[in-house]
């Protein structure tokens, strides 16, 4: 539940975790109060101050799409450098972990909707992949093509939108 997904955030962003998460403003407005995303804003601003600007956590709203000129932003991704894993006592960092999928953290999400997410561990070229579309995300500025695609020919092609081109 996304009370539980705030939670989770901000003890990563005490730890000295660098948090950032992108929302649309549709979810959290003045007409449509959003509890949580409000808690996990105020929280993650809290010892900002000291640290590096790159290691700053924070949560943006998007105007509409965050890549385009309209829509919403659909792209459903986490992304994380590093991750510690246990395995028979033994602790072991795995990098480049990436997660995509249709999740929505939202109580409707968690409780009545059919939601996958597909997990890509180690893969680094896919992590910059998703990055780069994080970045756009986070800049909020309408792309001239924001239609990308990672992987030809391969069972696990990922494909962002949205499609500017003809017929579209």
């Amino acid at each position: 539940r996304s009370y539980h997904m705030t939670a989770a955030l901000l003890r990563a962003h005490r730890r000295g975790v660098s948090v950032r998460v992108i929302m649309d403003r549709h979810n959290w407005n003045p007409e449509r109060p959003n509890i949580d995303a409000q808690r996990l804003a105020n929280g993650l601003k809290v010892g900002n101050k000291r640290r590096a600007k790159a290691r700053k956590s924070w949560l943006k709203r998007c105007r509409r799409s965050c890549r385009g000129r309209s829509g919403i932003p659909h792209t459903k991704l986490l992304l994380f450098s590093k991750v510690n894993t246990k395995r028979k006592g033994k602790i072991r960092q795995v990098p480049w972990v990436s997660m995509y999928g249709s999740y929505n953290a939202t109580e409707l999400g968690a409780t009545i909707q059919w939601n996958d997410i597909y997990n890509f561990v180690g893969a680094r070229k896919r992590y910059e992949f998703f990055d780069r579309v994080f970045r756009q995300m986070a800049n909020d500025r309408n792309l001239r093509q924001s239609y990308l695609t990672y992987g030809e020919k391969t069972r696990d092609v990922n494909q962002v939108y949205p499609y500017k081109g003809r017929g579209a």
